[in-house]
């Protein structure tokens, strides 16, 4: 420390104060090495403010000794220096402190040294040297392997948190009465589905068509009730709650999902949820909230703020993910939007992987047509808020009403 301060006074002092801090907050790798960098910068410093002091130093050593040398010459007196004594001489002048001219010299050029030194030091390559965090590592590894373009990427968003407001005494009176009505459509449209005439039998209703058979012996002449196969369906509604849906557009639209999410949370066989994307705003990256999860009992807190952009690719990811996990053989999605997603290519690519693995995706624009581009064969648009729940209803109606299909039939 002692021959730092002396080459370079105050630099350890410096470099303390950040070491003392590390000292009380570090508390991770990664904290360890963005202090190692402050370091770093500090030394960085120090070492520029030197050379530069040192620079105009010698800038003006070189102006005065040019001024020396155009001094002219003085007579030197007849005869020369004989007779001249040599301690005669003038001596040369002894500095403050009793240091000479001589002593001091080699103690400059030691503290310039020092200054060229670690200036060479710390513009030296340390590839390899000085650890990259694991993000970067990463990122370097994807991008020297990519092979699709940027927006053609996979990319999931990560789940975040999105606290939504219940919904007001009224607004759920509302939901509740066109929730009931879903719900009583949808279940006539799953009974006539699951009870059918279908099978003979001994007893019943007697079967004209089957009337022929008693000349053969055979008593199976009366149609018996029979029961297709339950409906085993998971459902997920994914709301949009991007900046362009601010307002009355996510008011209306959310609850539009509470009422569709109450309507088929108690029909036999369906699981339903409900998540909104982003769940922030855009410097908190690529976000989806859960709002309504799979098993979960629906809850009317789904009055949520909108902000942020439209990532529909990386929420689709995330969505599938979770449903590649749920136990029901069918499995739908439901987006609903206004606006287009921040990359088609993106979304069209999510979507055809939700083709083959049996997904069926079906779309709800509000006064947009971008999804009606992206699912043509099964989306349909709205020009009016008012329209809105009764088209979530017809989707799912018809999505009901055939058998297992795939995205876009």
């Amino acid at each position: 420390m002692a021959a730092i301060e002396a080459d370079l006074p105050g630099l350890w002092l410096r470099v303390q104060a950040v070491l003392d801090r590390a000292r009380a907050t570090c508390r991770s790798s990664q904290d360890a090495m963005a202090f190692a960098e402050e370091i770093v910068a500090v030394l960085r410093m120090e070492a520029q403010a030197a050379a530069s002091d040192n620079g105009m130093t010698e800038d003006e050593g070189g102006s005065l000794g040019s001024e020396t040398q155009e001094e002219p010459d003085k007579e030197e007196p007849e005869g020369g220096n004989e007779g001249i004594g040599a301690a005669s001489a003038p001596e040369p002048p002894v500095p403050f402190g009793g240091a000479t001219q001589e002593e001091e010299m080699p103690q400059a050029c030691q503290a310039e040294t020092v200054r060229e030194r670690l200036l060479e030091a710390l513009d030296a390559p340390l590839e390899g040297d000085w650890p990259l965090h694991l993000g970067e590592q990463l990122a370097q590894s994807l991008c020297a392997n990519a092979v699709d373009a940027p927006d053609q990427a996979l990319a999931v968003a990560r789940r975040g948190d999105k606290p939504g407001q219940p919904f007001g005494a009224s607004e759920v009176a509302a939901c509740l009465q066109a929730s009931v009505a879903m719900r009583t459509r949808l279940y006539r449209l799953l009974q006539a589905q699951q009870l059918v005439r279908c099978q003979s039998g001994r007893r019943g209703r007697l079967d004209p068509k089957r009337l022929h058979r008693v000349l053969t012996g055979d008593g199976r002449v009366f149609a018996a009730w029979g029961q297709k196969e339950a409906v085993h369906t998971a459902v997920h509604v994914l709301l949009d709650s991007s900046g362009s849906m601010s307002g009355e557009p996510l008011k209306l639209a959310a609850m539009a999902c509470y009422a569709v999410a109450l309507a088929l949370e108690r029909i036999k066989g369906v699981n339903v949820a409900v998540s909104a994307f982003p769940a922030g705003s855009a410097h908190d990256g690529v976000t989806v909230a859960p709002l309504i999860k799979h098993g979960e009992k629906v809850h009317a807190n789904l009055d949520i703020l909108a902000e942020g952009y439209t990532p529909l690719a990386q929420a689709l990811w995330w969505v599938l993910q979770q449903m590649m996990l749920l136990k029901e053989e069918r499995k739908m999605v439901v987006i609903v939007t206004d606006g287009e997603p921040d990359s088609v290519s993106a979304a069209q690519r999510v979507l055809r992987t939700a083709e083959v693995l049996g997904f069926e995706v079906y779309g709800i624009g509000i006064q947009s047509a971008a999804i009606q581009a992206l699912l043509p064969r099964s989306s349909m648009g709205v020009q009016s808020l008012s329209e809105l729940p009764e088209a979530m209803f017809m989707l799912l109606h018809k999505a009901l009403a055939r058998g297992t299909s795939g995205v876009g039939q």
